[in-house]
């Protein structure tokens, strides 16, 4: 079974920095997992928006 996920993350002007170390972060270990296959994390700077 296959498990398809799309997330909009918007962010505060100041505390784009912190979600985006938490992200990736996230996005880390989440790649560390045996079941993982795909894990991405885009970022759309000019509007404080990630999508993952």
């Amino acid at each position: 079974m296959s498990i398809y996920l799309t997330a909009i993350v918007k962010s505060k002007t100041a505390t784009t920095a912190e979600l985006r170390t938490i992200l990736l972060d996230m996005v880390a270990n989440s790649r560390k997992e045996e079941a993982c296959i795909q894990y991405d994390l885009h970022e759309a700077a000019a509007e404080n928006t990630f999508i993952f």
